[in-house]
């Protein structure tokens, strides 16, 4: 009940002291006018938040970070007693609170701007029916976002990664072959056969010569790591920052991705946390964008931990790219290790803080072990290259 209402109960009760003290009839008539509007405006706000029917249209299930889409909100009360104009409250994907003001029938657009990547459902948080006096005001919890909004990863130039030299698959494959830590089963020894491929102990104990065999790839494959870990961040920083520096991990993902997959070469990008799903090039530029808007960055395991379980497959990558906003002593020493193997590997370091001194060692190490190093800085659309 609002402050107005209160002051006019007070009068009304005031109108009605005076009619039964003084019994002067001219009182009366005041009261009963004020019982009367009273009661209307109960009952007709009343009746309007309950009837209440909110319909939302959006153009598309999709658009790019940054980007502004008008949605076209209208309501339907059943009721036909006058109600004052219903106020609805909207949130953009910033978390900022929109008010518009709609009246019985009518339609309105609002601008919904998309200010970071994720997966939203806009529409009415919730709407303020009140009646034509003021008096009386009820709030509606109303729920209009059916289908979600994702909103994509806005991609950005980038230098393609390169596989390393003569690495036109045959390379890729001969690495595999090579690699006495990856055989996937054994067969019997024919002739021609390396005596390194033989399975010693397995042989003597079948008492017949035994051959391992490894799994093939075909192409050589760019594999894309990405840290869905939260954000590192000091503790005062503010939600924006965290949610600009996810914007940018998932942006660069994006557009390592879809640079590598308009040059035809096979892509795979795992992606982790709640709802794990593995992409690869041949399901499209609008499934990987679409996808990366559903990340939800609560990976609880380390990144480095998360490489080491995936190792066999990512030395038999063509080129690696790792994507992360926090460097460790660990992370530098496994992707130097896995450069020196033969894949191509390229660090993007998400950060606010390129300058930091307590990176420098690590880049250090990482770059003569030929590992590129290149920073991103959030509401930046390019890459900077750390030059050796």
């Amino acid at each position: 009940m609002k402050k107005e209402t209160i002051r006019v109960i007070y009068v009304y009760v005031f109108l009605v002291f005076m009619a039964l003290s003084v019994g002067n009839p001219s009182y009366w008539l005041p009261a009963i006018i004020f019982t009367f509007i009273l009661l209307y405006a109960y009952i007709s706000a009343k009746l309007a938040s309950k009837s209440l029917n909110i319909k939302q249209k959006i153009p598309q299930n999709n658009m790019p970070r940054g980007s502004t889409i008008n949605i076209s909100i209208s309501i339907d009360i059943k009721s036909i007693l006058p109600i004052a104009p219903v106020k609805l409250y909207m949130e953009d994907s910033a978390g900022n609170e929109v008010l518009a003001e709609l009246n019985q029938g009518a339609t309105k657009s609002y601008q919904y701007t998309a200010a970071h990547v994720g997966k939203y459902y806009p529409g009415i948080k919730y709407c303020v029916v009140s009646d034509i006096f003021g008096f009386f005001a009820f709030k509606v919890n109303k729920q209009t976002g059916g289908e979600p909004l994702y909103v994509t990863p806005k991609p950005f130039d980038i230098d393609s990664l390169k596989f390393g030299v003569g690495d036109t698959g045959a390379e890729t494959i001969r690495r595999a072959l090579e690699d006495p830590s990856s055989p996937s089963g054994v067969r019997k020894y024919q002739m021609g056969d390396p005596l390194r491929k033989i399975h010693w102990k397995l042989s003597l104990r079948k008492n017949e010569l035994l051959v391992k065999q490894y799994d093939e790839p075909t192409l050589p494959t760019t594999t894309i790591l990405m840290d869905v870990a939260l954000p590192f961040v000091s503790q005062s920083a503010s939600n924006e920052r965290v949610a600009c520096l996810k914007d940018a991990v998932l942006e660069t993902a994006a557009s390592i991705a879809v640079s590598q997959i308009r040059l035809d070469n096979n892509v795979k990008l795992p992606i982790m946390g709640s709802s794990p799903f593995m992409f690869n090039n041949n399901m499209g530029e609008h499934v990987l964008l679409e996808k990366l808007a559903t990340v939800s960055f609560d990976e609880n395991e380390k990144f480095e931990r998360l490489i080491m379980l995936d190792m066999q497959s990512i030395r038999q990558s063509g080129a690696i790219a790792a994507i992360t906003t926090r460097l460790s002593s660990n992370l530098a020493e496994i992707l130097s290790q896995i450069a020196l193997k033969g894949p191509t590997v390229r660090l993007y370091l998400v950060t606010y803080g390129p300058d930091n001194p307590a990176l420098i060692p690590m880049i250090n190490r990482l770059q003569s072990r030929k590992v590129e190093v290149c920073y991103v800085i959030p509401d930046q659309t390019e890459e900077v290259p750390i030059e050796s």
